[in-house]
């Protein structure tokens, strides 16, 4: 199954098509590894898939995403619940979206936060946006009880999105 998906993403293509590299839940926030961790190339284009690390550490964020951009064609970013610890949900993705204006990023950080992006000079199109839970109010309790994210920080709890029914 694995080999399937792998050779989706990263086998044998025509030229003009592009290749993907596939990574999440990398959290650099812990011992703060944005500047020393390293990606070894194996695509032209790097997908990191959310939870990568926290928006509150900006110049961290932006320093790591600088390095991946110097690598890869492009970086395509897909914003996970951890990005969005320390702060509300309005403050990350003003953040992500200040991160992809970035000068030194060139115009290589895509954001995809409820868009689409048509990759240049291939057949491939990657919709991106957060899955968040649909939480009902009866058992909100328990859940922020039971899940540490919503432990993690009260202004993350009360700006959590909920889906509609």
């Amino acid at each position: 199954m694995f080999q399937k998906a792998r050779s989706f993403f990263i086998g044998s293509r025509p030229s003009s098509s592009a290749s993907f590299q596939v990574l999440s839940d990398l959290h650099l926030e812990i011992s703060q590894l944005y500047s020393s961790y390293e990606i070894p190339v194996c695509a032209d284009h790097l997908i990191l898939t959310g939870d990568i690390g926290r928006l509150i550490d900006y110049e961290g964020y932006h320093d790591f995403l600088k390095t991946q951009k110097d690598q890869f064609k492009s970086v395509i970013l897909v914003l996970g619940n951890h990005e969005f610890y320390e702060g509300t949900q309005a403050e990350g993705l003003e953040k992500a979206k200040q991160l992809e204006q970035e000068p030194c990023l060139n115009g290589r950080l895509i954001l995809l936060h409820q868009k689409r992006y048509d990759v240049p000079d291939s057949q491939v199109t990657i919709l991106g946006c957060t899955l968040w839970s649909k939480i009902p109010p009866d058992v909100a309790d328990v859940v922020e009880y039971v899940i540490s994210d919503f432990q993690k920080n009260e202004r993350l709890v009360s700006g959590w999105p909920q889906c509609e029914s």
